[in-house]
């Protein structure tokens, strides 16, 4: 499959000026040639090494940076939990401090009732003593 790519590449590319004038400005010699291939061949390594690291570092950077954006949002789920924690310890108290509060004025309610009841039972004995202690 390679051969035929390299072949049909090389047909296509045969028919191009540039290639034509690169193939001519080649020396003669065939040991030559292989040279100049070769130097083209590893040229053409060394760039596309070059390339495929920096890639590779734009990549590592890329990756550090999602790492601290990550970081940083779990410290804020971690703050963000303890708020709620916080939050909800405090409902709880005032809900339990609510009811306290809640059982107080109903007591008291009933003290007040009381009050109130002994207060009419014995209000018209109090005037008739006060009628007597006025009169007497």
């Amino acid at each position: 499959i390679n051969a035929e790519y390299g072949v049909c590449l090389w047909t296509k590319m045969a028919g191009n000026p540039s290639v034509d004038a690169v193939l001519s400005s080649l020396p003669a010699d065939a040991e030559q040639q292989l040279e100049v291939g070769l130097h083209v061949l590893r040229h053409a390594f060394r760039k596309k090494v070059k390339e495929l690291e920096t890639d590779n570092a734009n990549m590592r950077q890329f990756g550090k940076e999602k790492q601290n954006q990550v970081i940083m949002l779990e410290q804020k789920v971690a703050s963000l939990e303890s708020v709620v924690d916080d939050m909800t310890r405090r409902a709880k108290e005032l809900a339990a401090e609510n009811a306290r509060i809640a059982a107080e004025r109903d007591a008291l309610g009933e003290n007040v009732k009381k009050t109130h009841t002994r207060h009419e039972e014995t209000g018209p004995l109090q005037a008739q003593h006060l009628e007597h202690d006025r009169i007497g």
